[in-house]
């Protein structure tokens, strides 16, 4: 045990992210015991988020577990093979790939910090070149026609931009009638 884990509370509970801070801690990016990781990030309530390399998720995610977090938050709302979604504050995108892998929706990546072209290279890897879309954008002055996305994600990025009290108005502009907003 280190210094570190000796100074954390111990947590307990049900909540499913409970595992993850069971995981060894490494390098940033890198996991010290990749089977204890592996074992970790395996979570019932998230099936589809389980079959991803846990070493990938890890390497590419900027917060806690997005993917279990996208996942939860999914079936709220009502993707459809074929939607347009912006990932709004996307990060390095996973949360993207995995919106047009698991659901067969496309997906505008779009964060303001993060390289559109760095994301490519991931995108493209994953093989969904023609699916998700990187672009560099400012969640305040978004390059979309009105009307134009079915949904809108966010995960663990909207507390970034989205406090000014107007901003939820102003990003619900973005979607058709009828479109949904799940951060």
């Amino acid at each position: 045990m280190t210094n570190v884990d000796a100074k954390r509370p111990q947590l307990g509970g049900e909540h499913p992210s409970y595992s993850w801070t069971e995981a060894p801690r490494g390098l940033p990016g890198k996991a010290a015991d990749p089977a204890r990781l592996a074992a970790a990030m395996q979570h019932p309530s998230y099936p589809l988020t389980s079959a991803y390399e846990p070493g990938w998720v890890l390497q590419n995610s900027m917060g806690p577990i997005p993917l279990w977090l996208l996942e939860g938050l999914a079936p709220l709302l009502d993707l459809k093979p074929g939607q347009r979604v912006l990932d709004l504050g996307c990060g390095l995108a996973i949360t993207s790939i995995f919106l047009a892998r698991e659901f067969g929706v496309e997906v505008w990546a779009a964060d303001l910090w993060i390289d559109a072209e760095q994301n490519r290279l991931r995108i493209d890897e994953a093989g969904l070149t023609d699916r998700v879309h990187p672009i560099a954008a400012d969640a305040h002055r978004l390059p979309f026609e009105h009307g134009f996305f079915d949904a809108v994600v966010s995960i663990d990025a909207y507390h970034y931009f989205g406090t000014e009290i107007r901003y939820l108005s102003y990003l619900a502009q973005f979607l058709r009638k009828g479109g949904r907003i799940g951060v």
